[in-house]
């Protein structure tokens, strides 16, 4: 138990480097809501930006939700480090996405991450290492003199509409049809750290450009090519602390395509996709999914943090994910669950 709360200890170190308590936290603040949401597409490496089509789009593209016809829950639950039973700290979302008229889709989103039981210990007493050195008394003890919990909040209101575009390229064909979605997040972000608290509000946006090639060309085979693009802060995120403290956010953006192929049949469908994030640099990531009947899904992806892989499959309007993630400190699982209804 002494060698878990050490490791506990070291890990919340590690965490507290990337929340607003850090006076100079910048691009950093509200880092929890860049931890990933929808183990299919973290199975992916992330690279889903031009895929996502469900209600967890509101972490990879607003603009996914248009694409969606049936209403949807999901919940997603991601142990960070430690055990999936006994995890060091716990991040869950919940989602619900519901299509409207005319195209359009309204959802909202709740995100949290919380640690617990983060120990506190004694300071350095005296001014000088010359004093501690002389007298005992100044020196912490090194036990624990008590615990503090880190909680951190996102809920994401999201909005969605699909355009479709059409264009005469000739006598030869029907005209071509382009679907391009577009959609935007409201999000109020909200963190409280031992007896601090801060919170802030911002926006996301993003579009889809989606050409089913197999149907504009009449030609099966070759499936389904997608552009995404996701904007987020557009309008910049400040976090303010009840101690006068702020981090400010900047915005970031992330785009990517893929291309899905029908394999052997229709019934069977690859993906491969392909995401640049500049967040914090330029961060490439390629992912691909392989789905039976839109049953059973395998998929697998790497990026510069390492191997991600994961399966699905569907029961019914219930669909389970599962993805695997590789992390030098500790490999991560997330598990998650969608229900049309």
């Amino acid at each position: 138990m002494r060698l878990y709360s050490k490791l506990k200890s070291g890990i919340v170190i590690i965490s507290l480097l990337f929340i607003p308590y850090i006076l100079h936290a910048g691009d950093y603040g509200a880092s929890f809501l860049n931890i990933g949401v929808g183990p299919r597409g973290i199975a992916m490496a992330n690279a889903f930006c031009s895929i996502t089509d469900d209600a967890y789009s509101f972490f990879w593209n607003p603009a996914g939700y248009a694409m969606m016809n049936n209403r949807q829950i999901s919940g997603m639950y991601g142990p960070q480090f430690g055990t999936i039973s006994n995890p060091l700290a716990n991040f869950n979302t919940v989602s619900i996405a519901l299509p409207l008229k005319n195209k359009a889709t309204i959802a909202f989103n709740w995100v949290r991450l919380a640690i617990d039981d983060i120990p506190v210990y004694g300071t350095l007493s005296g001014n000088s290492y010359y004093e501690r050195l002389h007298d005992l008394s100044l020196r912490p003890t090194g036990e624990q003199e008590g615990a503090i919990s880190d909680q951190e909040d996102a809920l994401i209101l999201s909005f969605a509409k699909l355009n479709s575009l059409k264009f005469n390229i000739g006598w030869l064909y029907n005209k071509f049809v382009v679907d391009v979605p577009f959609g935007v997040n409201f999000k109020w972000v909200h963190q409280s750290l031992g007896m601090h608290s801060a919170s802030g509000f911002s926006m996301d946006a993003g579009f889809q450009v989606k050409i089913n090639i197999a149907e504009n060309f009449d030609t099966p085979a070759l499936g389904m090519f997608s552009f995404g693009m996701f904007f987020r802060n557009v309008s910049g995120l400040t976090i303010s602390w009840d101690t006068n403290h702020r981090d400010v956010v900047g915005a970031s953006l992330v785009w990517g395509i893929s291309q899905s192929l029908p394999v052997f049949s229709d019934k069977n469908i690859l993906r491969i996709s392909y995401d640049n994030d500049n967040q914090w640099g330029a961060e490439k990531s390629v992912g691909i999914e392989f789905s039976r009947k839109n049953v059973f899904a395998l998929r697998a992806g790497f990026n510069k943090n390492g191997f991600t892989t994961g399966t699905g499959f569907s029961l019914w309007e219930l669909t389970f994910d599962y993805a695997f993630i590789s992390h030098q400190l500790n490999n991560l699982h997330r598990v998650g669950c969608k229900l049309n209804f």
